[in-house]
């Protein structure tokens, strides 16, 4: 594997667990801006999600940065491995919250308590670490067309036109 490969699939991984670990905590400096109550409530949940979220736009963004290489397929495989980090993350810390009380309530009300705002941001998570499948298994091809299809039959206007070639 060459420095450029071993870059390519160790660099998103390092950057989506550093701003997980990094941002593990800010929901209470995010409830701290807030001067309500419901304000403070609503920004303490984003501030929850925002580690999960963060890591998936990351990993989002260095795959469409990525566009077009020759190691594509290794981003994509880093962009997988770091979302699924960042998901084994937020399911760890939501067992360890859950099991401080699992105890207390029925074993199938649990799930009634699971924190939605790790839920979202872990489904955030989720769906980055889908895309670097998807641009594990089709490389460059992952991505939309740049090129305009083209569009012939009866319901063309331009499309199924015949123009006159250069020689005539």
């Amino acid at each position: 594997m060459t420095l450029k490969k071993l870059t390519s699939v160790l660099m998103p991984i390092l950057l989506m667990t550093t701003t997980v670990w990094m941002l593990t905590g800010i929901e209470q400096r995010m409830a701290g801006l807030g001067t309500t109550s419901s304000a403070q409530m609503l920004l303490g949940r984003l501030g929850i999600a925002l580690p999960y979220a963060t890591a998936a736009g990351l990993g989002s963004v260095i795959l469409f940065a990525s566009a077009g290489s020759t190691a594509i397929r290794y981003v994509g495989g880093g962009v997988a491995s770091g979302a699924t980090v960042a998901v084994a993350v937020a399911v760890w810390r939501e067992l360890a919250r859950l099991s401080s009380f699992a105890d207390q309530v029925p074993f199938n009300a649990v799930l009634g308590f699971v924190d939605p705002s790790t839920t979202m941001g872990a489904m955030l998570a989720l769906g980055a670490g889908l895309f670097g499948l998807r641009v594990v298994s089709r490389g460059n091809r992952a991505f939309s067309a740049k090129a305009p299809k083209r569009i012939e039959g009866r319901g063309a206007i331009h499309g199924s036109s015949n123009w006159m070639n250069l020689k005539n």
